[in-house]
């Protein structure tokens, strides 16, 4: 297993600035909350005891559920790798590299210089270099599979990683049907769910929509968190800045 370098050198807030933007969050969560038009989501806040308005999408957060909310969290988390030698173990202050980000539209083909769309081929090509780079800890996507029907896109792309790395796959799904697709996928690469639950290659990466909102292909969050997959959440609270 891997464990990464030593990260938190460089701090741009002190500790008293953190707690300040930490209570302003609270405050906010609690005051004006977060909204969403999904009612699955917004059936998950109710359970969990969030104050929810079906009629307007708003969900108000108490203070205390986000305390509860942070105890359960684990300190530490394992994205295992298929070979366990390129696990990665996830805890404070340890920084990982990882290979691709948002798929590429546009790629320069390497045989002829010209400018195109990438395939799936493509795909799994820039899957296999992040495999064999050794400073690379996990893999992302580089480039989308466009020749392919987009309705079954992420599904070819998520064939084409699993069928070409060993290391932890963080990777996105734009809609409950399709996460639960992708992880019938992985459950499938290792044997079963019961395996998949216990040892997951992948983790769902998803982003909110600023401000405060919660869309539909969020969803995807909730066919992985109960299936015991990690999810990484990406705020993008400045459009076009986060980027």
């Amino acid at each position: 297993m891997k464990r990464g370098v030593r990260g938190g050198i460089v701090k741009l807030l002190d500790r008293g600035e953190v707690v300040d933007i930490h209570l302003s969050a609270i405050e906010v969560l609690e005051e004006k909350g977060v909204k969403s038009k999904s009612r699955k989501i917004l059936e998950v806040f109710r359970n969990s005891g969030g104050e929810v308005d079906f009629n307007t999408g708003y969900v108000k957060i108490p203070q205390y559920l986000v305390k509860e909310a942070l105890r359960k969290s684990p300190s530490k988390v394992v994205l295992h790798g298929r070979d366990e030698n390129y696990s990665i173990l996830l805890e404070d202050s340890r920084v990982y590299f990882g290979f691709g980000g948002t798929p590429t539209p546009y790629i320069r083909d390497l045989e002829t210089g010209g400018i195109r769309r990438p395939t799936k081929k493509d795909f799994a090509e820039a899957t296999r270099l992040g495999d064999a780079l050794p400073n690379m800890d996990f893999i992302m996507s580089i480039a989308g599979a466009f020749d392919v029907p987009p309705e079954s896109e992420y599904l070819h792309e998520f064939e084409a990683m699993f069928n070409n790395t060993v290391k932890p796959i963080v990777y996105s799904a734009p809609s409950a049907y399709l996460a639960r697709k992708i992880i019938e996928m992985a459950a499938i690469v290792l044997g079963g769910f019961r395996r998949l639950r216990e040892k997951p290659i992948l983790a769902l990466y998803s982003e909110t929509v600023s401000p405060l909102t919660f869309a539909q292909e969020n969803e995807a969050m909730i066919e992985f968190a109960v299936e015991n997959i990690p999810v990484v959440l990406g705020p993008v609270p400045m459009a076009g800045a986060t980027a």
